[in-house]
């Protein structure tokens, strides 16, 4: 009983439903402030621990299923560890070379390590993606992001 009761699932949906109940605490404290019952700043915090709730139940509940865990080998272990080295070099990258030239260079790069694609699609693909990132949060949105040492 034990054992059961302390698998990964199982703590993960014990873990939710507390956050669930949370959350319907939280709604039901900002009931008061409703327009309407379905209107308000309570419906939000409500529905979100709702389903926090029901997906917790579902976590804890179901039959447990036996299985063995085996590490990535080989060019899948590459490809992982590489990701991750590229993703704390944007974290550093960004600060120094700005949004837009960083960006840019890791999403060729996660295109080349993830996607397999050639170095010249790799490229093209993180420069199209950057330029529809540019438009949607920088022009549109108007977000303010680190601007590096060249001034873009």
């Amino acid at each position: 009983m034990i054992r059961t009761l302390f698998k990964a699932d199982r703590v993960g949906g014990l873990i939710t439903i507390l956050i669930g109940g949370v959350s319907i605490f939280e709604a039901y404290r900002q009931y008061p402030n409703r327009m309407n019952l379905l209107v308000g700043d309570h419906t939000l915090p409500g529905l979100v621990g709702l389903v926090l709730v029901i997906l917790g139940s579902v976590l804890l509940l179901r039959r447990l299923e036996d299985f063995k865990v085996e590490l990535p080998k080989g060019l899948i272990a590459r490809r992982l560890v590489g990701t991750l080295m590229i993703m704390f070099a944007y974290w550093y990258l960004i600060t120094t070379l700005g949004y837009l030239i960083s960006t840019m260079l890791v999403l060729a790069a996660l295109f080349k390590i993830i996607g397999s694609y050639s170095a010249v699609k790799s490229t093209l693909y993180g420069s199209i993606t950057t330029g529809v990132l540019y438009l949607l949060f920088i022009h549109w949105l108007q977000m303010p992001f680190p601007k590096g040492i060249l001034g873009i």
